[in-house]
């Protein structure tokens, strides 16, 4: 069976109540809180469940342990979990039969849930496909996360340790380049490295027992190591670099105004980093407003909307930017080329403009209308 061809429409907590069905209410709710099942915030320890039934942890354990067997013996009864199965293996030899935890878990969701869902949901649907895949399937392997790279599924006929290489070997050599790349530059920094050429006809071998191409198998081998990332521009280089994984307030807020290419009120950049989840840290938009305040790289162009300064910006008020318009000019200026010329460098109202213009002290009228920096 090809589950790429095969539509598969079942709700996974339809299917999750089939297979628990088997079991009795003891076994079902121990089982729902060890996998987080229920409940995504934690997994619960065999103590706790234990003192909730004035049970051993040897004892819940081995419900446990009896509770996955029984549900096991009903896999081949399934259609739906065979074609999750097909599904499965599918995406592992697409991807070069090697796929990093949650690169595998969101790609299968995504094939299942063609549609937008919660947050929350998703990550509970999440978890219901991995308690399938690693307690209910026998052909797939889980290698453990490590120092250097996230947990992994792969199938039986790779060797691990044949990708992990290749990974390490494209990380130390990341070092010395010290940029990041961008998508179609990074596909070119994989395939024409050493590492790559000297295991060029083992990836070739898997290539050919896949739908993908070889620079997609890579980027997925890629995605199973903890020291090489994307960014937000989907540049690829080094978790250690600021541009790809900043760490301090204001690295972060340079990327998010890089990335929009324009100004942004200080409460959407604040949103803006919280989406892009640089880390687990939920940053307030009154933190994000003094960094701005502070930090001379930025400049308030509009009522709590700043810009970078290198984008040519200057500091100052409305009225000194008209200042500087009528200096940079060298010759009186209609009120409309003032307009265009300060808007250019903040974003306020016309009539803003305008009332600035109405201090005498500052500037005087010609006899044809236009303005001038009084001297």
């Amino acid at each position: 069976m090809n589950a790429n061809n095969t539509q598969f429409n079942t709700n996974l907590f339809t299917l999750l109540e089939d297979f628990l069905a088997e079991l009795s209410e003891r076994e079902k709710d121990i089982i729902q809180r060890r996998f987080q099942l229920k409940n995504i915030s934690k997994k619960e320890t065999l103590k706790q469940i234990g003192d909730d039934y004035n049970i051993t942890r040897e004892r819940v354990r081995q419900i446990e342990k009896d509770s996955i067997k029984k549900i096991k013996s009903q896999v081949e009864k399934s259609e739906k979990l065979l074609e999750l199965s097909s599904l499965v293996e599918d995406f592992l030899k697409n991807h070069g039969g090697f796929a990093e935890e949650q690169f595998l878990l969101d790609s299968v969701l995504s094939i299942l849930i063609n549609e937008e869902i919660e947050q929350e949901l998703k990550e509970l649907n999440k978890k219901v496909i991995h308690f399938i895949i690693d307690q209910l399937f026998d052909q797939f392997l889980r290698e453990e996360e490590n120092e250097h790279f996230h947990s992994v599924w792969k199938l039986n006929l790779i060797e691990a340790v044949d990708i992990t290489d290749f990974v390490r070997e494209i990380s130390k050599s990341l070092e010395e380049h010290n940029k990041p790349l961008k998508p179609q530059e990074f596909i070119e920094y994989l395939t024409s490295h050493d590492s790559y050429n000297s295991r060029k006809e083992l990836f070739n071998k898997i290539n050919n027992q896949s739908n993908k191409s070889i620079e997609d198998i890579l980027l997925a081998y890629i995605k199973s190591s903890k020291r090489i990332k994307q960014n937000l521009f989907d540049e690829w280089g080094l978790v250690d670099w600021s541009r790809i994984k900043p760490r301090k307030l204001s690295e972060k807020i340079d990327l998010i105004l890089e990335k929009s290419t324009n100004p942004l009120h200080f409460n959407d950049i604040a949103e803006h980093i919280n989406i892009a989840g640089f880390d687990r840290k939920n940053i307030c938009p009154a933190t994000v407003h003094n960094e701005l305040i502070s930090n001379d790289n930025y400049v308030l162009v509009g009522r709590g909307i700043y810009a970078l300064k290198k984008w040519g910006f200057q500091d100052g008020t409305v009225l000194d930017v008209i200042v500087r318009v009528l200096d940079d000019s060298q010759n009186a200026m209609t009120k409309d080329e003032i307009f265009e010329q300060v808007l250019k460098q903040r974003m306020v109202k016309k009539a803003t403009i305008y009332l600035a213009l109405m201090n005498k002290e500052k500037f005087e009228k010609t006899e044809n209308g236009q303005y001038k920096v009084k001297k």
